[in-house]
């Protein structure tokens, strides 16, 4: 196992098949597939960029 840096950002992305329904989240047939990403800050300086990046809405264009 590799030791990983105290401060970094985990991405973990997820597709699932549209038939699948997750948290609510349901297909409404303009897609075969569901993408799920995850963004986890490990430290103080990710959580700071983290948390800018959501107060500045960066990702309200990605939850469609």
């Amino acid at each position: 196992m590799e030791d990983k840096p105290n401060d970094r950002l985990d991405i973990a992305i997820v597709i699932q098949s549209g038939e699948t329904k997750n948290d609510g989240i349901e297909d409404d047939g303009t897609d075969d597939e569901i993408r799920i990403m995850t963004l986890t800050a490990q430290g103080g300086p990710w959580e700071r960029r983290l948390a800018t990046i959501i107060d500045e809405g960066y990702l309200d264009d990605l939850i469609l």
